[in-house]
């Protein structure tokens, strides 16, 4: 069966370890991204991830109090990020390298090791492409460590199920089934700079209520270290 995907921030950032590959679906529905006005003209600059940064903050999955530590890393259109570490909770990584998307869980509570899973062809200007799409809902402050004046966006992924998967239940109404959502908070001035990412829905299954939190709290134009896992060059 075939998934045909339109690439949106909640679709392509695997968060958390979970990922699927079209190959594994068992229906052929159709995700589209759920804009929240229908004229984005007046909208400022959607985010956009750079070629080379290093980002530093937390990763917190509220229900389960647990915060660890996370850093995301660009070079050259290769990227990474990665929560926890060894003896942590939660540990995993994320990577697009050399056009490929990657994702491996080492650790997450109550969870079993699973896998690397290459989930397929994927480049950061793909990534970019979703953020473009990605609706402005307003500005607003955050109030941390430190307060930040940033842009709000959100996308939200829908599954839209043909007609013929349907058939006469249907009866010509769209049937569509939320899936996910993702805030995506940039510096007001800089839509390069992420502070906030707040991510729900099923790509998230290893967490009961299914969000997570993502803070940057230091960040810098610097390239940083994106490495390919053994695991992954070997799966």
């Amino acid at each position: 069966m075939k998934l045909v995907l339109r690439l949106t921030l909640v679709t392509i950032i695997v968060i958390g370890g979970v990922a699927w590959r079209a190959d594994e679906l068992t229906t052929s529905p159709r995700l589209i991204n759920a804009s929240l006005a229908t004229d984005n003209s007046d909208s400022p600059a959607p985010p956009r991830i750079p070629e080379d940064f290093t980002w530093e903050g937390n990763y917190v999955v509220p229900d389960l109090g647990i915060e660890v530590p996370f850093i995301w890393t660009g070079n050259g259109g290769n990227f990474q990020m990665t929560a926890g570490g060894a003896g942590d909770p939660i540990h995993f990584t994320n990577l697009i390298f050399a056009g490929e998307l990657y994702t491996l869980t080492y650790t997450w509570s109550g969870v079993p090791k699973m896998p690397c899973s290459h989930v397929g062809a994927f480049t950061l200007d793909d990534l970019n492409e979703g953020f473009a799409e990605a609706s402005f809902v307003g500005k607003e402050t955050l109030h941390r460590d430190s307060d930040y004046e940033v842009n709000h966006f959100r996308s939200v992924g829908v599954l839209e199920l043909s007609q013929d998967l349907l058939g006469a239940a249907a009866d010509g109404i769209p049937i569509r089934v939320p899936l996910m959502a993702g805030d995506i908070y940039v510096d007001a001035g800089n839509s390069e700079q992420i502070r906030q990412l707040l991510h729900f829905g099923l790509q998230n299954l290893y967490d009961p209520n299914l969000d997570e939190w993502i803070f940057i709290e230091q960040s810098s134009t610097a390239s940083g270290d994106v490495t390919l896992p053994d695991e992954c060059t070997t799966e």
